[in-house]
C-alpha cells in the first residue's frame, strides 16, 4: 500500500530513525498518550483558518501559515511522515495537505491508534522535544485542488466525475445536522467514505475497485468533496491507492451554500460517461 503502514511497519521505521510522526487528535488525547516520538497538530488550530463568507466550515490555512507550521516541525520536501488519529477522523487532511504542499512520502497509520495498541505497541506521554525549524519551500500541486468556480463549471459540462463522500442519507438530502441546507451539488454521484475501510485499515484491492468502479470506467478526473473538506481526503486516499487521477473540492458542501442561488440536488443521480 503506497499511502498506508501498518503498526509494525512504524516500529521498524522507528528504530531506524529520520522519521517524522504527528498526533492529529488534539491535544487533550495527544497528552494523555501517543506514540514515542510523535508531535502534535490540531485540525481545528493548525490545518484550517477562522471561517469566512465563503470557503465552508474547515477552510485552508493560508500558503504562507500553512508552510510555516511545517517549518515549525522541521519538514523538508524530501522528509519521511506518518501521521496518526483515532482512525478516520483528522488523517486525511494532512495528509492531503502535507501532499498538496508537495511531500511525496506521507504514510498513514493503518487502523489508527487504536490498532497500534491491539497489537501491543506503547503509548508515551513524554513531551517530544521540538525540532530544529526547517527552512522548508513548499512546491504546491495545484493541479489536487478545485475551486468552486470550477465546480460550477463542472456541473454544467460534466468533463469531471463528481463524488459526494458524505452519508447517503445526507447526500440524498434526507437529514442535514451541520449544514443550514440539505441535498447535494447537482451532478454528483455518492461514494460513501467509509466504504472503503474496516478497523485495521483499507479494504482488499479486489473490494476496492469494486466501491470505485464507476471512477475506473471512466475516462474522467474525479473531484470529490464531503461537507467541509475534513472526511474527503479520507476517501482520497483510498482513491489514489487505485491510482485514479482526483483532485479535491476542499471546501466542499458548505461551500456550495454560502453562494447565493447556490442550487442544490436530492434523492440520487447516476454517472453519464
Amino acid at each position: 500500500m503506497k499511502n498506508f503502514i501498518t503498526p509494525k511497519e512504524l516500529h521498524t521505521l522507528q528504530a531506524q530513525g529520520n522519521l517524522v510522526i504527528i498526533d492529529v487528535r488534539g491535544k487533550g488525547p495527544y497528552e494523555a498518550g501517543h506514540i514515542e516520538g510523535a508531535l502534535a497538530l490540531d485540525v481545528e488550530r493548525d490545518l484550517t483558518k477562522p471561517v469566512e463568507a465563503h470557503g465552508g466550515r474547515h477552510p485552508l490555512p493560508t500558503k504562507d501559515n500553512f508552510a510555516e507550521t511545517l517549518r515549525r516541525l522541521g519538514l523538508t520536501i524530501t522528509s519521511t511522515v506518518v501521521i496518526y488519529d483515532d482512525w478516520m477522523t483528522g488523517v486525511g487532511r494532512l495528509w492531503w495537505m502535507l501532499r498538496y504542499a508537495g511531500i511525496e512520502n506521507v504514510k498513514v497509520l493503518a487502523g489508527g491508534i487504536g490498532r497500534w495498541q491491539r497489537e501491543g505497541y506503547p503509548l508515551t506521554q513524554a513531551v517530544t522535544p521540538n525540532p530544529a525549524p526547517s527552512s522548508f519551500v513548499p512546491q504546491w500541486r495545484e493541479n489536487w485542488l478545485v475551486s468552486h468556480d470550477e465546480v460550477v463549471a463542472l456541473t454544467a459540462s460534466q468533463e469531471k466525475i463528481l463524488v459526494d463522500v458524505r452519508a447517503p442519507e445526507r447526500y440524498r438530502g434526507e437529514v442535514e445536522p451541520l449544514d443550514p441546507v440539505a441535498g447535494h451539488i447537482p451532478t454528483a454521484i455518492n461514494i460513501y467514505y467509509e466504504l472503503p475501510y474496516t478497523a485495521d485499515g483499507l479494504k482488499p484491492e479486489a473490494e476496492l475497485r469494486e466501491i470505485f468502479k464507476p471512477l475506473l470506467n471512466s475516462t474522467k478526473k474525479t473531484v470529490l468533496y464531503c461537507g467541509s473538506g475534513i472526511t474527503a481526503p479520507i476517501e482520497m486516499l483510498a482513491v489514489d491507492e487505485l491510482n485514479i487521477p482526483v483532485a479535491l473540492y476542499l471546501g466542499s458542501f458548505s461551500d456550495w451554500i454560502s453562494y447565493e442561488n447556490a442550487v442544490i440536488a436530492t434523492g440520487t443521480e447516476t454517472m453519464d460517461d
